[in-house]
């Protein structure tokens, strides 16, 4: 017990000295490097979108995968397949331990590959953004079904983690706008999963969080955007009057159309 209040006690010090001390740390080192930060990862961001964009590689890119996972069984297949992707670099404050050079695999998959206007459909590798997504879809007249509020969330993410961030009663949630998806199993053969081929695997992989396999393309589903949002201010008085406002606005015969 005396050892369970001294691991709790120990943040909430840590937490006290950086409060108290702000001017001394906060200020002059945290917020300078948040700065320089900022600038290097704008950097970051224009390279990929202009130098290191080439869609046409991204066979080369998957075979690469492939063949590290290759590798990975050869030597052994010491400890459980995970990407490479450092956890300073995810949306999650969790450090991942169980990454390590002999069983972490390298993906480089962040281009848009296609959009697809007469289909609907914009295919793109699983690190491209949100952001960068809609910054291609929008001057071209089209938007995602459903857009999450964080443009740094990536599509590979966000399908295989459920994106849960935000949802859309006609068109459910981020993964329910995914149409087709390819993955690279930990055998290394690359197969494409839909709700008509490999569909109990197309169903596993949300919320599977990659313990099925590394997705190394998405097929999501593009709208047209519109030029404006009707919003409509209903007034409610009281928790029972929002509920059947709400109620009543979702069952609305135009409510899915």
């Amino acid at each position: 017990m005396a050892q369970r209040k001294a691991s709790t006690d120990a943040p909430d010090r840590l937490t006290a000295f950086l409060i108290r001390f702000r001017w001394l740390f906060v200020v002059p080192v945290l917020l300078p490097l948040s700065v320089l930060f900022k600038l290097w990862w704008s950097a970051r961001e224009r390279y990929i979108r202009t130098l290191g964009h080439a869609p046409e590689r991204h066979d080369a890119r998957v075979a690469d995968i492939q063949h590290q996972i290759g590798h990975w069984r050869a030597s052994g297949a010491r400890g459980l397949l995970c990407t490479s992707r450092p956890s300073w670099m995810t949306m999650s404050s969790r450090i991942a331990h169980y990454k390590r050079p002999e069983n972490a695999i390298r993906i480089e998959l962040n281009d848009i590959l296609d959009i697809d206007a007469a289909r609907g459909i914009a295919r793109v590798e699983p690190r491209v953004t949100i952001g960068r997504l809609l910054d291609r879809l929008l001057p071209m007249g089209w938007t995602l079904p459903v857009v999450p509020e964080l443009e740094d969330l990536t599509t590979g993410g966000l399908f295989l983690g459920y994106g849960v961030e935000v949802s859309s009663h006609r068109h459910g949630l981020f993964n329910d706008n995914v149409l087709a998806c390819e993955v690279v199993l930990g055998d290394g053969r690359l197969v494409r999963a839909s709700p008509t081929d490999r569909a109990d695997l197309f169903r596993a992989l949300p919320f599977s969080l990659g313990a099925l396999g590394f997705v190394v393309a998405l097929e999501l589903r593009i709208v047209p955007a519109a030029p404006y949002v009707r919003l409509a201010y209903i007034p409610a008085h009281g928790f029972a009057e929002t509920c059947r406002i709400f109620a009543d606005e979702a069952c609305r015969a135009d409510a899915a159309d």
